[in-house]
């Protein structure tokens, strides 16, 4: 991966660049920011920079035999770590799942966890993608390896929130006691769900949303679709690449997160207790990672709704279908709710990242909603 590849994230890119050329690599990174903002695409342009036997000012140089084995993922002190599935056929680690990995990122640079597990699954698999207590096993067999190579040996943990707890109190351990000249990069949305104790032995580096003008470029020269459907892909996206491309992808999709997003509002509005049930139900049956895109996108919307009712609609990003449901709606989102409707939405993701019971942390969400609606505007 060459950081020219990589979309926007220049200051990012930067710095990475500047702390390699001033020889101040810590012995573990951890890069965090929401959705497909470019985290494992920096990671890995990191590990190829490092690793590159004639870098240039901006960039690895891509031709050398080190970055030649970097677009294979072959090189041989280069590691990856990821969320893998129990197939009951293969051992779950990461390097059992090694020709899978290579062949996605042949595809794309850019792709979120649920693709991932979906292009990993089987009809005999089981589970969401998760890093067991095997694979700490493997970090430290790695480590306990010379570099063939290079002067540095690099691990990068994609998804490091998805390590089981044995697992991440035995990466604790090894961040600990670091091995010199290894480089541990850990990619996560939130920092908040990996261990404190881990958190606190990485140097955090944040990665922001995508910038739109970046994004709309980038999708001008690489896709066949209009401006127009692109300008509109970007303004949903928030500065996530993947959604972005989503957008423009399945549009079906997206009137699906609609029709959820009004089924509850008007259900939770009206008190329709059995509509709160079978939409809890139904949403619950979803794989996790798409409870949260939608829960993400009721938050977008919900911010849109409250533009329109401050007289601001030109700050407020809809597709027409989205207008036209907001133009009856918008009136009962104000300042008085608009707070607790995030906050809750917010506490509802914190409950399905730990796995909790769905359908229950859903309808308690839509229950609570109804007495929003209720509240004063301020």
């Amino acid at each position: 991966m060459l950081f020219r590849d990589i979309i926007g994230q220049g200051a990012v890119k930067n710095h990475l660049i500047q702390m390699v050329k001033q020889n101040r690599i810590s012995h573990a990174l951890l890069f965090h920011g929401k959705g497909c903002v470019g985290k494992l695409p920096l990671a890995l342009a990191l590990a190829q920079y490092v690793h590159c036997e004639n870098r240039g000012d901006e960039d690895a140089c891509g031709v050398c035999p080190s970055c030649r084995k970097h677009l294979n993922m072959a090189h041989p002190d280069m590691h990856y770590v990821y969320p893998v599935i129990n197939d009951k056929k293969r051992k779950t680690v990461s390097d059992s799942f090694i020709e899978e990995w290579r062949e996605i990122h042949k595809e794309r640079i850019y792709f979120t966890h649920s693709q991932w597990v979906d292009f990993i699954k089987t009809k005999d698999s089981v589970g969401q993608g998760m890093i067991y207590t095997d694979e700490s096993q493997e970090i430290i067999r790695k480590l306990s390896l010379k570099t063939y190579e290079s002067e540095y040996k690099v691990i990068v943990i994609y998804e490091a929130s998805r390590m089981n707890i044995t697992a991440a109190n035995k990466l604790l351990k090894i961040l600990e006691e670091p091995t010199d000249k290894t480089l541990f990069i850990l990619t996560v949305d939130e920092p908040e769900s990996l261990l404190p104790t881990i958190f606190s032995r990485c140097q955090a580096i944040s990665v922001g949303p995508v910038d739109k003008n970046e994004l709309f470029a980038s999708m001008v020269k690489n896709t066949a679709y209009t401006p127009a459907q692109i300008t509109s892909a970007v303004n949903i996206s928030q500065g996530c690449v993947c959604r972005a491309y989503e957008f423009l992808e399945s549009s079906e999709e997206e009137s699906e997160k609609l029709n959820s997003f009004i089924k509850i509002m008007r259900n939770s509005y009206s008190g329709n207790v059995r509509g709160m049930i079978e939409w809890a139900e139904e949403t619950g049956r979803l794989h996790v990672d798409e409870q949260k895109q939608l829960l993400i996108y009721f938050s977008a919307q919900l911010r849109n709704n409250l533009m329109k009712t401050l007289s601001a609609a030109s700050l407020a990003v809809m597709t027409p279908e989205e207008n036209d449901f907001s133009a009856k709606f918008h009136p009962f989102i104000h300042k008085g709710n608009i707070g607790f409707f995030r906050e809750e939405i917010e506490k509802a993701l914190l409950y399905l990242e730990r796995n909790g019971n769905a359908p229950l942390i859903l309808l308690d969400m839509a229950f609570t909603f109804h007495r929003f609606f209720k509240l004063p505007k301020n």
